[in-house]
């Protein structure tokens, strides 16, 4: 399943794609925190807030022995959001949570720019418990990005 990519992009480029995407919906905000700080701490953030992650990039190798200057490549993202489940309507928020993730997937797929290809790995649901103000629903978006990463 090989996509010839032309234009170069690095994984921060794609990260900020997104992220612009996202920030561009009705009624959602991308978190102060990055990534892998969010959720952490779940009084400090709110409803309907996202981050975005970058994990590993992995080059294709490529063929021939000869020195190139640019590589195919599949970078890791990582869509993390929040959602606000309540004590008295926990089963309507819960679907709610789990629509809104598919939403937010639609519109990252929708914007995709033209110069990468986006696989869909996946979706992990969580709760993080907060005293007294009900819980968190932490949902996580997994997806692959084949794009053109320049060496030089």
């Amino acid at each position: 399943d090989r996509v010839a990519i032309v234009t170069t992009t690095t994984p921060s480029e794609i990260r900020q794609s997104i992220a612009s995407t996202l920030s561009a919906l009705t009624g959602w905000t991308e978190s102060r925190w990055v990534y892998d700080f969010m959720a952490y701490d779940p009084n400090t953030e709110i409803h309907r807030t996202f981050a975005i992650g970058v994990g590993a990039t992995d080059p294709t190798p490529p063929t021939g022995g000869r020195r190139i200057s640019v590589v195919e490549a599949e970078t890791e993202i990582l869509v993390r959001y929040l959602w606000r489940i309540r004590g008295d309507a926990a089963a309507d928020d819960y679907g709610a949570a789990l629509d809104a993730g598919d939403g937010l997937l639609v519109a990252i797929h929708a914007d995709w720019p033209e110069f990468t290809h986006v696989i869909f790995r996946g979706v992990l649901p969580r709760f993080v418990p907060v005293e007294l103000e009900g819980r968190y629903f932490v949902g996580e978006i997994r997806l692959g990005v084949k794009h053109a990463y320049a060496l030089t």
